[in-house]
């Protein structure tokens, strides 16, 4: 399922109802050799209509968003843990 934020640009997942478009601006290796840091700038913003303020389209509505939040290998909300994580079980 997709949803476009402007006519003409590539569609948008409809399952990330922000995404950031960037412009990469370097990379650094890290300990591990498969690892890589990159420095990104933010170009472009994309927002789902659906999470938008009628009142003030151009804002983010906080009670029309719950993002999935990662935190020590666990999935989130913004309130109780969502999902089980594989990646917690090495841990």
């Amino acid at each position: 399922m997709y949803w476009r934020a402007t006519p003409g640009w590539p569609p948008r997942v409809a399952e990330c109802p922000v995404q950031l478009e960037v412009e990469l601006l370097g990379d650094r290796p890290l300990s591990a050799p498969h690892l890589t840091a990159l420095e990104v700038r933010v170009a472009r913003s994309f927002f789902a209509p659906a999470i938008l303020n009628p009142a003030r389209r151009h804002h983010v509505d906080p009670d029309r968003w719950r993002p999935l939040i990662m935190s020590f290998c666990e999935f989130y909300s913004l309130g109780e843990q969502v999902y089980p994580s594989r990646l917690a079980a090495v841990f």
